[in-house]
Parts: C-alpha cells; sequence; structure tokens
C-alpha cells in the first residue's frame, strides 16, 4: 500500500511539472521568439519531458523561427547597403529564403523585394551579355544586347551597359561571319 501512494504522489508531481513544461512551451511558441523558446526546450529536456508533443512542436517552430530571425537580420542590415553591388546575391538569398517561410507580409521583406526588383532587371540583363559573350552563345547574346537596348530606351539609362554591350555586338557579328563562312564551306564541300 505504502509503495502504491508513493507511486501516485511521484506522478502526480511529475505530471505536475509537465503541466508546467507544456504551458511554458505553448506560451513560447505563441511569442515565436527564440529568445522565449530555447529557455522553455531546455527546461523541459531537463525534467524529461521529451515525451510531450508539443516539445517536438516546439523544436519544429524553433528551427523556423531561427530561419525567419537569420533572415531579417540579413535583410535589416542590407536595407541601406547598395542594392545592385555586391550586395546583390545575399540580398536575393535572404528574399528568397523570406518567400520559402511565406514572410512576404513583413514590412522589411516588402520593402527590400520593391528595391531588389528595381534593379534585379538591369543586373540578369548584364550577366546574361557576359555570358553570351564568354560562351559564345547567339541566342542568349541576341537577347541581351535586345533586353539592353530597351533598357537604356525605355528607362533613359544611356550609359547602361555600354562597354559590355559593345562587347556582345562585336561577338555577334563575328558570330555571324563565322556561321556564313561556315556555310559557305559546307556548301563548297557538297
Amino acid at each position: 500500500f505504502l509503495q502504491c501512494m508513493t507511486r501516485r504522489v511521484l506522478a502526480v508531481m511529475y505530471r505536475t511539472v509537465l503541466r508546467r513544461c507544456h504551458t511554458r512551451i505553448a506560451e513560447a511558441i505563441h511569442t515565436r521568439t527564440s529568445q522565449a523558446l530555447v529557455p522553455a526546450l531546455a527546461q523541459s529536456r531537463a525534467v524529461g519531458g521529451l515525451r510531450l508533443f508539443l516539445f517536438r512542436r516546439g523544436e519544429e517552430v524553433l528551427k523556423v523561427v531561427q530561419r525567419e530571425e537569420h533572415v531579417l537580420a540579413t535583410l535589416e542590415r542590407l536595407r541601406h547597403e547598395e542594392v545592385d553591388g555586391v550586395h546583390f546575391e545575399e540580398m536575393c538569398q535572404a528574399l528568397d529564403d523570406a518567400k520559402a517561410l511565406q514572410m512576404d507580409d513583413v514590412p522589411l521583406v516588402r520593402t527590400c523585394n520593391l528595391r531588389i526588383n528595381a534593379v534585379r532587371v538591369k543586373i540578369e540583363v548584364q550577366r546574361a551579355l557576359v555570358q553570351g559573350e564568354q560562351h559564345n552563345d547567339p541566342v542568349v547574346l541576341r537577347k541581351a544586347i535586345a533586353d539592353a537596348r530597351g533598357i537604356q530606351r525605355d528607362l533613359d539609362l544611356p550609359d547602361y551597359c555600354v562597354a559590355e554591350l559593345k562587347r556582345g555586338e562585336n561577338k555577334m557579328k563575328r558570330l555571324v561571319l563565322e556561321t556564313q563562312e561556315y556555310q559557305r564551306i559546307r556548301k563548297a564541300m557538297v
């Protein structure tokens, strides 16, 4: 009888401890901050609350919250930097992560998204010009030249990619001449 009562008292005490852990984890999940989730999960782990379903959910939420906080910290750091400079790739990656985490409604994400979309087309056209020239790809080069001319005309930017555009046009002329020469040699062989 005494052993049964002792087990019962211990079970009630353990249930009370687990209930407190459950409540604390639920409140931490509700706040969605890693500063609240980490101590709540650590305390639950210390008292043996690993079997709680909410503990597993808390760990999942903690991973997501840490990714969200990392994205927001990156965007906050890059907020006042020049978008079309060396930070373009990092900001694009952070915005892609924010989109994957469904953070489109966060004001900082919206602001950075607007800033990056304003220059994304220009940077991608510039990269296409360089890539088309390096890889001798007439299809990419033709489209990039047309897009660059459109940007110069539509956005009133006559100095946009002048050097790349000139190199791309020269490469395109050379590719056309090579193609014509190849066709002439092919006809002569037949």
